[in-house]
């Protein structure tokens, strides 16, 4: 999916709620988001004590953020059905929280996956 420097630049300047509502309506659309991996490993940032799972909505904004520490992380797409077979237990399992959409690698909007998933299906039950 295509993202304007526009809508980049706009997007990457609202609060960290306005991007996490942004990327549940954007993935619901679209059914993919995005996170960065190495190899095999995904990425995970912390915050306070807590691994975070950090997901995008596009690839051009997981990018964005593959730098520093991060810069050899690839953006890597999960769709829909794997996210909820693959990730979903792992970050329940491992009791990760996720983080939304940060920039510039400071946290974007972080929920447990409970509160992720809720906010998900309701937004998917739009497109039914």
């Amino acid at each position: 999916m295509y993202i304007s420097p526009q809508e980049m630049e706009h997007v990457s300047k609202l609060t960290p709620f306005a991007r996490y509502e942004y990327f549940i309506k954007r993935v619901a659309n679209f059914g993919e988001m995005y996170a960065l991996r190495r190899d095999e490993e995904w990425l995970l940032a912390e915050l306070d004590g807590h691994k975070l799972f950090p997901l995008w909505s596009a690839e051009d904004f997981a990018s964005k953020n593959a730098y520093g520490d991060w810069v050899d992380y690839k953006p890597v797409s999960i769709e829909l059905d794997v996210f909820n077979e693959e990730i979903i237990p792992l970050i329940s399992s491992s009791e990760y929280l996720i983080n939304v959409f940060s920039v510039n690698q400071t946290s974007g909007f972080v929920v447990t996956h409970e509160e992720f998933m809720r906010d998900l299906s309701e937004e998917l039950e739009k497109y039914d």
